[in-house]
């Protein structure tokens, strides 16, 4: 197999695994709250990439669904007093779609 041809289904693997997910970030109150976030994040196990933005109060993170999930991501952060809302489903609870 032709090294490209592996590489790619190397990426279509990894893709079908990884989610991207934005959630709102409760407790940040400076840009150092916003480092110290997105550098737990980025240290826990199944998380692949996580930006903090503390102008919208927003954490994008990119991970492997079969290693963590939002539950696990949102501990990693509840000890250091900041949580996470996952607004897809705060917005089905609330009817909205």
């Amino acid at each position: 197999m032709p090294l490209e041809k592996y590489l790619k289904s190397i990426d279509s693997k990894e893709n079908k695994m990884s989610e991207t997910n934005t959630y709102t970030i409760k407790g940040m109150h400076c840009a150092s709250c916003a480092i110290i976030i997105e550098k737990t994040l980025n240290k826990a196990e199944g998380v692949e990439s996580a930006r903090v933005n503390f102008g919208t109060e927003l954490v994008r993170v990119v991970f492997n669904k079969e290693k963590t999930d939002f539950q696990k991501i949102s501990k990693k952060v509840e000890p250091l007093g900041y949580s996470l809302i996952n607004m897809s489903e705060h917005a089905s609870h609330d009817g909205i779609s």
